[in-house]
């Protein structure tokens, strides 16, 4: 590929991410999954998490994630994007305030890392890995415990 290409490439990809984040943050399960491959699969770095295998089951989760998060907007910095022909892997960290279950403002925050695969010219997510490093609630800060179980 040229580099013109490999930066048509990450613009794409970028878009990809920032589709995700304004779906989530709209509470659209719907949009969320169509920007996974059909047999893609989400993993969170978290211990005794379960991940998720293919398109439908990612909405459908999301479905429910998306109800359990009243409002939420996503933050993200530190890009790494790097392309190889019809495939990359992107990362960033991320930063979002929330509202849990309508009542529990919380700070969350971590680290997505992603593999994408470009499909008769659309990029989708093959693997969607995120890590948290920070869930604490907003009334308390994240002092002296960063990283809680949130309802």
């Amino acid at each position: 590929m040229t580099v013109v290409e490999d930066l048509d490439a990450e613009v794409a990809i970028r878009a990809v991410m920032v589709a995700y984040m304004a779906a989530c943050d709209a509470h659209d399960a719907d949009a969320v999954a169509e920007l996974f491959e059909e047999d893609a699969r989400w993993e969170s770095l978290r211990p005794g998490t379960t991940p998720l295998d293919g398109r439908e089951e990612v909405r459908r989760t999301y479905a429910v994630d998306c109800a359990r998060l009243t409002f939420c907007v996503h933050h993200l910095s530190n890009e790494r994007i790097t392309v190889d022909g019809d495939r990359a892997v992107a990362g960033w960290t991320y930063f979002e305030p929330a509202t849990n279950r309508g009542d529990l403002a919380v700070w969350t925050a971590g680290r997505y890392r992603h593999e994408l695969r470009r499909r008769d010219g659309v990029w989708r997510f093959t693997v969607f890995r995120v890590g948290g490093v920070l869930a604490a609630p907003f009334a308390t800060g994240w002092v002296p415990e960063h990283l809680v179980p949130l309802p």
